[in-house]
């Protein structure tokens, strides 16, 4: 609903005091909902025309409802659409239908028809009570703080849902913006009725007088699929934020083995990984903390426009930028850009570029006063605002502020060439206490810290701040946040200024804290491609996991998509090892990838991931088992993957390299603790056709550019993309077809291809030193035993 334009009333209904006019019911339609307004009782309800299973029975709003307009608007995000816009005291609620969009639009736009400034915290929006055709004990809700029933209701960032998880079926709300102020979502019951009420934190908005505020955007989905409602409302969020990612890359980084490293035994790293992955598709090689001077009270150093000239790096940053370039990858960089210390000489002169404590808790800057033994005689409340660990935050509100952090990324990017950003700490640009780990909403000191210009509100001064980091670096800079549960004030907010965000906690090289990036990057899968990439932070395939452990880490990040980043001396590798993270890059590009059991299990155990860019619908099932002291058994129906449960199927297990011996119903696994199954899928055909291949984990799906069958000349063709030197396999399931001859037509002309038959199963190799994509061709004559 950015920039609406109304026209063409249609119709205008005055509401008297109770019992002044008849009651009557203002409808609203298009091909997904529609929607009733009842004038006496002022409740809106809104049903997904075709789904019984659940409804909104009636949305009720906190402010009297003095006019209903029903009228014609349009978008510039979403086109044509219809609108009731419901007047109360103080403003608007705007409700839309647009033509293009499978969701409900709301907006609360706020007016100031006083003579004076306008003061508003926290904004009530609406309470939906919802409807579904199962009791509510038997429903569960969704949000930032993971699966839960639907019991008492809890507070969620940015999105909430109440779901059923025998059919699927929910109602999702989801926050499109939050450019002023932070959309929350409470799900919760009243008696026997799941509800979700929706609120904005502002943390202090001032509205002069006769001004007005257009407030944040509101989706709301009713879905036979609340995944399909979730994907939705982040296709929406991207469509209107207008957001553009940039190619999604593999990373290595410095922290999880040897915290910054240094500068010689990084560029033996480079050398080895230019030479060993980066055909496979590692690109960017990224220095962690303690690379920068400064003094450490209350965290990490906090000087990011110099190098630590006795620290790892003491040719300077940029020398070690310079050489990793050399080596065509991509320099990343660890920083801080919305903090720092006040009590470091460095800031001596900058002490007014921070929010001051005003009515915050002092208690971490009291703290940082005692340990660095420093002096003043400025009351508390003036104090600069430090977050535990995260340092001294930036009040991005003061001009100066804005100059220092130009200047601070600009000396990253522009002079040093550093082109992958991870950026830590970054809740500190709302300049609001740390929470980590932060899941569930609390009440908390948003707005409460004092900044330089106070009709910027503290979220508008943060995205104020991420906007300048954007346009200092450049657009060939990649930006990574880091970690979005230190506050998750730092969630919707920084939609649309970051390419990926750290979604969870720092995880580790232990099976015991291993599930935080399962955790995590399923709870906002939905998010991964489309807002922003997941960075569910490492995987690990060092030999202080076991073998299993190690696949089945690296193969749910890419499995998921999300951002695959590793950690180790890659050159200390032993080759099985590295082999791995070779069959896990590059991540895929899909946005197809999807748990199953989403309203079933937290930690999602079965994920699902379907493409048919070669011409060939591709699926790949993934079986996970996160115990690390219990087997499990999973059993996928094949409804569940879009397939007819009476036909029959083949595929191929490809951590195990073995064919699928041909099955129906259900997909099934016996898992042992702490591994997984990465398993193709595909109905069983008259004729030959590939049903994996060796160079990724997603058989076919990152590497096979076409495939086809010709029937009248009995050959399968297709075009795959081989790594130079890397044996590539593809995996034939032939059935009664004999391969008579193969070839290479077109690539390398010194590549080779070879085949081995076993009755209907098939293996072709190709070899290449060149790579590149390659096109291949097999020849069949009637013949091979089923």
């Amino acid at each position: 609903m950015t920039s609406i334009t109304r026209s063409a009333l249609l119709l205008t209904c005055l509401l008297a005091a109770a019992g002044g006019v008849h009651a009557e019911q203002i409808v609203m339609k298009n091909q997904h909902y529609e929607l009733s307004f009842d004038t006496q009782s002022q409740a809106l309800s809104i049903i997904r025309i075709g789904l019984e299973d659940c409804r909104i029975e009636a949305i009720s709003f906190p402010e009297e409802v003095s006019q209903v307009r029903r009228e014609a608007v349009r978008s510039e995000t979403f086109g044509h659409g219809q609108a009731l816009t419901l007047s109360h005291e103080g403003g608007a609620t705007v409700v839309a239908l647009y033509d293009t969009l499978p969701l409900v639009a709301v907006r609360r736009e706020l007016k100031n028809d006083g003579d004076s400034q306008r003061k508003i915290d926290q904004l009530p929006i609406l309470k939906a009570r919802l409807g579904f055709s199962k009791p509510v004990d038997g429903l569960v809700a969704r949000g930032s703080a993971g699966l839960t029933a639907v019991s008492e209701e809890f507070g969620s960032y940015v999105f909430g849902l109440v779901g059923d998880p025998e059919s699927g079926s929910g109602v999702v709300f989801g926050w499109a913006s939050n450019n002023r102020g932070q959309g929350i979502v409470f799900p919760g019951r009243d008696g026997e009725k799941a509800t979700l009420r929706t609120r904005i934190d502002y943390g202090d908005l001032r509205l002069p007088a006769g001004t007005g505020e257009p407030g944040e955007l509101l989706l709301i989905g009713i879905c036979p699929d609340v995944r399909d409602g979730l994907e939705q409302y982040a296709d929406a969020t991207a469509k209107h934020l207008d957001i553009k990612l940039r190619p999604l890359p593999a990373v290595y980084c410095t922290w999880y083995h040897s915290g910054a490293s240094d500068e010689k035994r990084l560029a033996k790293n480079t050398d080895f990984a230019a030479e060993n992955l980066k055909p496979w598709g590692l690109s960017v090689m990224q220095i962690d903390d303690k690379w920068q001077p400064g003094v450490s009270t209350n965290g990490p150093k906090k000087i990011f426009d110099t190098h630590d000239p006795e620290g790892p790096y003491p040719s300077g940053m940029k020398a070690t930028a310079d050489y990793i370039k050399s080596k065509g990858m991509v320099p990343g960089i660890w920083f801080m850009p919305f903090a720092g210390t006040w009590t470091d000489p460095f800031f001596a002169d900058k002490q007014d570029i921070f929010y001051k404590i005003g009515g915050g808790d002092p208690a971490v800057t009291l703290e940082e006063i005692k340990k660095s033994g420093y002096e003043t005689d400025t009351p508390v409340e003036e104090l600069p605002y430090s977050a535990k660990w995260a340092g001294t935050t930036i009040d991005f509100s003061n001009p100066k502020s804005q100059a220092y952090l130009r200047q601070m990324v600009d000396r990253i990017a522009n002079d040093w060439g550093y082109e992958y950003f991870k950026m830590d700490g970054f809740h500190t640009g709302s300049g609001s206490r740390q929470k980590y780990v932060d899941n569930e909403y609390e009440e908390d000191d948003l707005g409460k810290t004092i900044r330089h210009n106070p009709l910027m509100t503290p979220i508008e001064g943060y995205r104020t701040g991420m906007s300048i980091i954007r346009e200092a670096a450049g657009d060939d800079v990649f930006f990574l946040g880091c970690c979005m549960v230190q506050n998750l004030r730092c969630f919707g907010t920084t939609f649309g200024n970051l390419d990926a965000m750290r979604v969870g906690p720092d995880n580790g090289a232990k099976w015991a804290r291993a599930d935080r990036g399962p955790r995590y990057g399923n709870r906002y899968y939905f998010l991964n491609k489309r807002v922003w990439y997941c960075d569910p932070d490492p995987f690990y395939v060092r030999p202080s996991l076991t073998y299993s452990q190690a696949i089945t880490l690296s193969s749910w990040v890419a499995l998921s998509g999300q951002l695959a980043a590793s950690s180790y001396d890659y050159y200390e590798l032993p080759p099985e090892r590295l082999d791995i993270i070779r069959r896990v890059m590059p991540t895929h590009d899909k946005k197809s990838s999807r748990p199953l059991d989403y309203l079933e299990r937290d930690v999602t155990q079965e994920w699902l991931l379907t493409d048919d860019a070669s011409g060939v619908e591709r699926i790949v099932v993934g079986h996970f088992n996160w115990s690390e002291d219990e087997p499990v058994k999973l059993s996928t129906p094949l409804e569940d993957l879009g397939l007819d449960p009476e036909k029959r199927y083949v595929g191929f297990d490809y951590w195990n390299d073995a064919f699928l011996r041909p099955f129906e119903g259900s997909l099934d696994s016996e898992l042992e603790p702490a591994s997984c199954r990465v398993l193709s899928v595909y109905p069983l055909a008259r004729h030959p056709q590939v049903v994996s291949t060796s160079r990724h984990i997603t058989q076919g799906v990152v590497d096979i550019a076409a495939e086809a069958w010709d029937a009248n000349a009995k050959t399968l063709t297709g075009t795959s993309r081989v790594v130079g030197g890397d044996p590539y396999e593809l995996r034939i399931v032939a059935g009664r077809w004999k391969a008579a001859s193969a070839e290479l037509t077109g690539g390398d002309p010194k590549a080779t291809i070879t085949f081995k038959q076993d009755g209907p199963l098939l293996r072709a190799t190709i070899e290449s030193e060149r790579g590149g994509e390659l096109r291949w061709r097999l020849q069949f004559e009637r013949g091979a035993a089923r």
